[in-house]
């Protein structure tokens, strides 16, 4: 779960509770929720970090890399209008690049190099509730990917070697309208994420 680090008001003092009465049209909301902005930073685990997760490297016959990340998101309410209710979703788009080397495995199998690249990715998420002129920082959970490699005299069904490259985050805010409608906005690190990941995931 997302963690809240901080919120405040610009100029004056924020009360807590979840949620504050407004009567807004349609068209004032979806407004107001175009001027939320989202300051996304990434910032990477070091390895005593990575470790105090749970994640060791290496083993017996297997060298083992883990990289950590870990992002804060700067929210603000650039509006004059309360933003009740937003539903934050982020997803941390990595890619792993699995080989499989050729050789004889036990049971004198035959196996062919081959090799496959697949598009992963962590999920997180969040609520909150923006007064106008708000801002709110929150920092997402560590996501952990592994990259390994085999001794040449291992072979695995897992993939003798792994490469898992970090690709960047996806952070999607939705509002619910007084219509009942879902108004979404997307928000990516880097800017062009959309252009080698969609949010399902696939590739395009």
């Amino acid at each position: 779960m997302i963690k809240k680090i901080i919120t405040f008001l610009i100029g004056g003092i924020v009360c807590a509770g979840p949620g504050f009465a407004e009567d807004v049209s349609v068209n004032d909301l979806e407004a107001a929720f175009e001027k939320l902005t989202i300051k996304i930073d990434q910032s990477s685990l070091s390895g005593k970090e990575v470790k105090k997760l749970g994640f060791f490297d290496d083993g017996d016959g297997i060298d083992i890399d883990y990289s950590g990340f870990v992002y804060v998101l700067d929210f603000r309410n650039r509006s004059s209008i309360n933003l009740n209710n937003l539903k934050v979703e982020c997803r941390f788009f990595y890619t792993l690049d699995i080989e499989w080397r050729a050789g004889y495995a036990v049971g004198g199998r035959n196996l062919k190099h081959r090799s496959k690249s697949e598009q992963k990715y962590y999920e997180d998420s969040l609520d909150i509730n923006l007064r106008p002129e708000e801002r709110y920082k929150a920092e997402t959970r560590s996501f952990v990917i592994k990259s390994w490699a085999l001794d040449h005299q291992y072979y695995s069904d897992d993939g003798d070697k792994g490469d898992a490259d970090p690709i960047g985050l996806w952070v999607r805010v939705s509002i619910e309208t007084p219509a009942g409608d879902t108004v979404t906005r997307d928000f990516c690190e880097p800017d062009s994420l959309p252009s080698n990941v969609s949010w399902d995931g696939k590739s395009i």
